[in-house]
């Protein structure tokens, strides 16, 4: 086979895992809004109080999920090396890790309302709140166990299952929402709370469906053996590789949030064109995290088979599939940003703050999306080398350390308001794209067949 041949295999093959996980993304988004939309039927207390504990509820389900986010590099290394035997070891240790994962965030969760008392939130949407939250924490509990069988999935090449799962659970999710808010169809009337218990329910429906597919693919073995069995080395590397995970998903999303903080207080104008700039770049992170759950899967065979023409040629299709998409994106960002203000924000006309405001944000967004679209394919390809703990440093430090107190300065210090903070926030981009790029090549630099990077 020809090395164009082998190249466009690999790429066939990469974009088969990525597209259905993509469009899984997309779906997942489009859950998160709808739940908005309806919130907002119910008043401003429940919309409020909605948003207040499912970012709470991100925020720590980034945290519990990324801990399990190892799984699929390690099942994929076996994979690799034709380690088969030691599949259910390895998923049962990581149903064991999410079990013990779901106490302490569902527990979080339970307590947001606690916190909005604390910040002094209104009564009404602490009342709120304390309906929502424990639906969540349910919800969150159940959608780390899932989190398990994803990863599988992912491991296996096989990610059209968890696009049938989040196909399925879109309708669910609105007609669970409309019935339980309001009492149709014989159920109970909840109102917010109904939507989280619908929530939960879709997350339940989630994991039966999972778990069936899962039952009758070619690779399932038993883990309920498994289950019972504590095997301290495995737990323990998953642990070491997958709370650096969890870290680095907590830290993206953290500096973001504190950012909508930030921008709240320079009026409601800058606060609008942050919020447009932050979900348009949302959805657009749904190619790269879905590529990058793929690099991961591709470096992890290659990496278990020993294999270093292969891992190269996994790189090269990964960087190629970065730039192909941040460059073109960028230009068209830059381009049609005025018409896309326009589209989403009818009440934003040229010259007016608020429109100014958004052209700026959205040219700082399209600036940073080649950037940050190579950062996130190499930090998907690090992990498939099983390297998770120094990506984790180089992100933090260069959103937290350099780029925050950059987007302080900018923002207050020069008075520049969102457009000094996302100046700040772009930084940080570039900076975590440079530093991980350097460490990639330390990486490619070190004799890795047959044994893993990160043990080196």
């Amino acid at each position: 086979m020809t090395n164009s041949r082998t190249l466009r295999h690999e790429l066939a093959r990469t974009l088969a895992i990525a597209a259905p996980l993509t469009l899984a993304s997309l779906l997942s988004m489009g859950i998160a809004i709808t739940d908005v939309l309806m919130m907002a039927w119910l008043g401003t207390a429940e919309l409020a109080a909605g948003a207040a504990v499912s970012d709470f509820y991100s925020i720590v389900f980034y945290l519990g999920g990324g801990v399990i986010g190892a799984l699929s590099a390690l099942l994929a290394e076996c994979r690799g090396a034709g380690r088969e035997r030691e599949v259910a070891g390895w998923i049962g240790q990581s149903f064991q890790l999410a079990l013990l994962l779901t106490l302490p965030c569902a527990l979080l969760i339970s307590l947001s309302p606690r916190l909005l008392a604390q910040i002094g939130a209104e009564p009404a949407i602490v009342d709120a709140a304390s309906d929502y939250a424990p639906m969540m924490a349910l919800t969150c509990a159940l959608l780390l166990l899932v989190r398990v069988w994803h990863q599988c999935f992912a491991a296996w090449e096989q990610t059209r299952v968890i696009l049938g799962g989040m196909l399925l659970s879109l309708p669910l999710n609105a007609l669970g929402n409309y019935g339980l808010m309001y009492g149709r169809w014989g159920l109970p009337e909840m109102g917010l709370a109904g939507i989280g218990l619908s929530s939960a329910l879709c997350a339940a429906v989630l994991l039966v469906w999972l778990s069936l597919m899962a039952h009758r693919a070619s690779w399932y073995r038993p883990v309920g053996r498994a289950l019972l069995q504590v095997h301290r080395a495995r737990l323990q590397k998953l642990l070491r590789l997958g709370l650096p995970i969890g870290m680095t998903s907590l830290g993206e999303t953290g500096i973001f949030l504190l950012a909508t903080l930030l921008i709240a207080g320079f009026g409601i104008d800058q606060l609008a064109a942050h919020t447009l700039t932050l979900r348009l770049a949302g959805v657009l992170y749904a190619v790269p995290l879905g590529l990058a759950q793929a690099a991961t899967v591709r470096a992890g065979l290659a990496l278990g088979a020993g294999d270093s023409g292969r891992m190269h040629r996994v790189l090269r299709v990964q960087l190629w599939l970065a730039l192909l998409w941040g460059l073109p994106l960028a230009l068209l960002l830059a381009g049609g940003r005025e018409s896309l203000i326009i589209w989403l924000l009818p009440q934003a006309e040229r010259g007016l703050p608020l429109f100014e405001i958004a052209a700026a944000l959205l040219l700082l967004l399209a600036v940073a999306q080649p950037a940050d679209s190579l950062a996130t394919q190499t930090t998907g390809y690090l992990r498939g080398l099983q390297d998770t703990q120094r990506p984790m440093q180089l992100i933090l430090v260069s959103h937290w350390l350099l780029a925050f107190p950059l987007a302080l300065l900018l923002g207050y210090g020069a008075g520049l308001g969102a457009i000094g903070i996302w100046l700040g926030l772009g930084t940080g981009i570039l900076l975590a794209s440079t530093a991980l790029l350097l460490r990639l090549r330390q990486q490619l630099k070190r004799p890795w067949v047959g044994t893993t990077l990160a043990a080196r």
